[in-house]
């Protein structure tokens, strides 16, 4: 058995130096059958044969599912330049924090930022390179368009404009050695940074949804199609990435429900102070934090993010270290009765399984169980499971990129802006899937994990300690050969340095 964290840092390592889906080479490694990068969803593309390299290339994305305004969720569009470096664009959800446009390139050696508010500066991991930044409360149901141009003298470009708000937003320039974009080894992708705490399962996590477009080169005069698509073996259970005819939709927690409140009137649900194994759970005000995040997850705990389950023990009421399966597809699993809650929409009450009895709030905010008759004090609101739209607190509030209309546009009114033409006979919309929420039963974070309360730590499965091994032997024979590789500890560190 190896330790959680170090097995999952080699596994992104290898699944981000390119053995899974970096610049150009194939899924084939035995790192993939190992389980990939944990809570992952990829969708690889390709451009017709004779695609040159290209001075610009545009991607859409569409989130469709918002996991919640506490969640970590990266989505982004990753490329290659011709240089044989290369880099990403995308959104992230910071857990709390401002959410934000990120673009950087490995091997930049200069940066200009962009509107105000965007920010450009270097970063240092197994490598060296440049990113820009800027804050943007992204909203769900919201098309946004991405774009690098490369603009002469190895200077590339970034702007995304909101589609369905009619705005832009220039993140800056990075300065390179290269002069275009690579058709090769072009892919989007979801990740989750709560996998870099060894707490995390795929249980904790909340569900998200987005629709990612083909992308298209030089002004729309070549558009890629989808050659592959790929999820993380972890939670292959829960996860999927549906190919449409705009392009790809990536699935992810699927049962689970977004993370957000659980609320009982005007109090909600909270685990407050230093996380410890068996701390009680109790009613707080409502602010959108950490501790105050829950996820009804699909094998009916009820969770805080890093493996905390709300648990019954006698007639108190516990969060506790959630100790499930260990094993991949549903990796995080609880079997416990004690940690598993029913949640009955009519009546508003969260019902043990163990004991059949119902969540109860006291007048002075503790928690406990008791026979559950309807009342007042028994009645919940969960998040939840198919997101609808953007949580009510979003970074918004936090100060954002001067907008500006978008190129062909006046004011609020926007010309729609597509990925690709539409498919003959069909809608130019992303295909919206229906969220799949029937339970299967019938990124560095802030300091508040388990792991450091004395609870035994998580460990992976032995056959990944194997799979690592052979990956091993595959990443010196992958290293002779190519020097594209990406660190993996840029991939599982993004938030350090993007």
């Amino acid at each position: 058995m190896i330790n959680g964290r170090r097995g999952r840092r080699v596994l992104g390592a290898l699944f981000s130096l390119g053995l899974v889906s970096g610049l150009g080479l194939t899924a084939t490694s035995s790192a993939v059958a190992a389980g990939g990068h944990p809570g992952s969803e990829y969708t690889s593309y390709s451009f017709p044969k004779d695609t040159g390299t290209m001075k610009e290339v545009t991607w859409t994305t569409t989130p469709l599912r918002d996991p919640g305004y506490t969640a970590d969720v990266f989505w982004a569009h990753q490329f290659g330049l011709d240089d044989k470096t290369g880099g990403y664009i995308g959104m992230q959800s910071n857990g709390g924090a401002e959410r934000r446009l990120v673009f950087s390139l490995w091997n930049a050696t200069g940066s200009r930022p962009g509107d105000r508010g965007a920010t450009c500066s270097t970063f240092h991991e197994t490598g060296q390179g440049r990113h820009c930044v800027a804050p943007l409360g992204w909203r769900a149901g919201h098309t946004y368009v991405s774009k690098v141009a490369a603009v002469g003298h190895g200077w590339f470009k970034a702007t995304v404009t909101d589609a369905t708000a009619g705005t832009s937003i220039d993140l800056g320039s990075l300065k390179t050695r290269a002069s275009g974009i690579s058709p090769k080894g072009m892919s989007d992708w979801t990740e989750a940074f709560e996998w870099n705490n060894p707490r995390s399962t795929c249980y904790d996590q909340p569900s998200a949804a987005v629709s990612f477009g083909l992308p298209q080169g030089n002004g729309g005069t070549v558009n890629a199609s989808v050659a592959s698509t790929k999820i993380s073996m972890y939670c292959k259970s829960l996860s999927r990435v549906e190919v449409t005819r705009q392009g790809s939709v990536q699935l992810n927690a699927i049962g689970n429900t977004v993370r957000g409140l659980v609320r009982h009137g005007e109090q909600c649900l909270s685990a407050p102070g230093r996380r410890t194994d068996g701390m009680s759970a109790r009613l707080s005000d409502c602010r959108a934090t950490i501790d105050r995040g829950w996820v009804h997850a699909a094998d009916r705990t009820l969770r805080l993010a890093y493996g905390g389950c709300l648990t019954q023990d006698g007639d108190a009421v516990h969060v506790r270290d959630c100790k499930g399966s260990r094993e991949l597809g549903t990796f995080g699993r609880v079997s416990d009765d004690a940690k598993r809650w029913t949640y009955d929409k009519s009546s508003m009450a969260l019902t043990n399984v163990r004991s059949g009895r119902c969540l109860t709030a006291a007048a002075d905010g503790r928690l406990t169980v008791g026979a559950c008759g309807g009342g007042r004090a028994q009645k919940w609101t969960v998040p939840s499971a198919c997101g609808a739209g953007t949580p009510s607190k979003t970074p918004e509030s936090a100060p954002t990129p001067a907008s500006r209309p978008a190129e062909g546009t006046t004011g609020n009114s926007a010309s729609p802006l597509r990925s690709q033409p539409p498919a003959a006979g069909g809608s130019d919309t992303p295909t919206v899937v229906s969220p799949d929420a029937t339970p299967e039963d019938s990124a560095p974070k802030k300091d508040i994990s388990l792991a450091e309360t004395g609870a035994d730590n998580a460990t992976l499965p032995l056959s990944i300690a194997t799979g690592v091994l052979l990956a091993v032997g595959a990443l010196f024979v992958w290293a002779a050969r190519s020097r594209r590789s990406r660190s993996g500890e840029e991939r599982a560190n993004r938030r350090d340095h993007v």
